[in-house]
């Protein structure tokens, strides 16, 4: 799966972003927009990353820009799923 979306569903109080597939220096600027949108929309959010397979620098800004964004607003995220994840490729990189 390299293909890349970014799909978000609501669950009670909580919006759910679910990013698959590469996350390059061009679809990075297209996760960076709907992340956007997503964050000003709504205060407590929840980022899966379990699908992606691919993720640039340009990608890695987007995610650490929406959670600013949500802190700023007085909301939540939970990036835990993303550190776990990110550890996971550097250790398996070496």
């Amino acid at each position: 799966m390299d293909n890349f979306s970014i799909e978000h569903e609501h669950q009670g109080d909580v919006t759910v972003v679910t990013v698959a597939g590469r996350v390059d220096s061009v679809t990075a600027a297209t996760m960076d927009a709907e992340l956007g949108k997503i964050v000003h929309e709504n205060r407590k959010i929840v980022l899966n990353l379990k699908e992606i397979r691919y993720l640039s620098s340009a990608g890695v800004r987007a995610i650490l820009k929406a959670s600013q964004s949500t802190q700023k607003s007085g909301g939540g995220s939970s990036w835990h799923a993303f550190l776990i994840w990110f550890m996971m490729f550097l250790i398996m990189s070496v």
